[in-house]
């Protein structure tokens, strides 16, 4: 598999946000609880992808969504406001299977973002 073929495959993923696709893949097995929340509590969502490249197995993806919060989030009740989240993602990709998955979100952003967390100085 080429590395645009690999690159290509994590970011129809990460594109879709599709339960089922992530179930084909075991390194995404642990995003799927959370996949399942975030579509709950989030709609109109746009992904853009600023940054993407390809090492070995490895495809390192820089994704920022925007989405609407319209549904409970962790405990916080929808407050329509529309956010934007970055996100960190590196996938290890083997004979066209993702095999592992680490990512890292902006989280305090987020919560900052939905009211739920304050800034610093405030």
């Amino acid at each position: 598999m080429t590395n645009d073929e690999k690159m290509t495959l994590v970011k129809e993923l990460i594109l879709s946000r599709d339960v089922e696709a992530a179930r084909q893949h075991p390194g995404l097995a642990e995003e799927i609880p959370m996949l399942e929340m975030l579509a709950t509590a989030f709609s109109d969502v746009k992904a853009e992808i600023p940054l993407q490249f390809c090492d070995g197995d490895w495809v390192a993806t820089q994704v920022i969504y925007h989405q609407t919060h319209t549904g409970t989030f962790m405990g916080i009740p929808a407050t329509n406001k529309r956010i934007k989240t970055e996100v960190l993602m590196f996938h290890r990709v083997v004979d066209g299977v993702i095999v592992q998955q680490h990512s890292q979100a902006n989280s305090a952003e987020m919560m900052r973002e939905l009211g739920a967390l304050q800034g610093p100085g405030h």
